[in-house]
């Protein structure tokens, strides 16, 4: 049985210009997911779904496996799962004795290969998981702290009754219910729960409903606005050097 990586990443963007191609630390965003995807030994081959021609031309480069995305994918509107869903039909009709599927995407490289071998470690323990991602704590974003505008004033976005069931609530950071966030680094899933991903539920259809988990202590995301940029800098020279 083996293993093999889908990196996902469209051509332009509207936070960053040709984000997916900018270069971040003298390479391209989308080449360092794939170096990190090329240290582990569990992943036998890597495919990129784009319709970026320079993605195209840097992934053949690297060895990469293209699968041209239809344009009915690739718009503003189009949903990261409705591609998903058409690359894993490709890679099935291709590949005929898969186990697992890592998805990837060009503006998430805040991962190593470290990470990525724990998550593989996690998912062959557990036979009933059907994915292991990646997320991070980020008290300073749990939905307690959370507000929504209502007729011009802001009221807690969870309602007054709902909040009155917790025990223990503080909007101070520290104190607060720990909140985890996908981070979207990487998502290693079973290939049973990505053909099965229409059926899955919202709001990440392709990790199933058992989920295990590799927390990142420090993650940024992924990237979609100019301001992220000094930061993932910061995160690269710090945990990949």
């Amino acid at each position: 049985m083996s293993t093999i990586a889908i990196l996902f990443g469209r051509k332009g963007s509207k936070g960053i210009k040709n984000k997916n191609i900018y270069k971040l630390n003298n390479k391209p965003l989308y080449k360092h997911p794939i170096d990190e995807a090329k240290k582990v030994s569990q992943i036998k081959k890597i495919y990129i779904s784009t319709d970026d021609e320079n993605i195209i031309m840097g992934g053949k480069k690297l060895g990469c496996e293209i699968i041209n995305r239809p344009k009915k994918y690739t718009s503003d509107r189009a949903l990261l799962s409705d591609a998903m869903q058409h690359a894993v039909k490709t890679v099935i009709k291709l590949e005929k004795d898969l186990k697992y599927i890592v998805l990837l995407l060009c503006n998430s490289p805040c991962f190593t290969s470290r990470e990525l071998k724990k998550g593989f470690s996690l998912i062959k323990k557990n036979k009933d998981i059907e994915t292991v991602t990646t997320i991070s704590k980020l008290n300073m974003f749990s939905p307690v702290r959370a507000k929504k505008i209502k007729a011009g004033k802001l009221i807690n976005y969870i309602d007054n009754k709902t909040l009155s069931k917790f025990t223990a609530l503080s909007g101070d950071r520290d104190k607060s219910v720990d909140s985890f966030f996908c981070t979207n680094a990487f998502s290693i899933c079973t290939k049973e729960s990505l053909v099965n991903m229409a059926k899955n539920p919202w709001p990440f259809k392709w990790m199933g409903k058992n989920v295990k988990y590799v927390i990142q202590e420090h993650s940024v995301g992924d990237i979609d606005f100019e301001w992220q940029l000094p930061t993932v800098e910061w995160w690269i020279r710090k945990y990949k050097s």
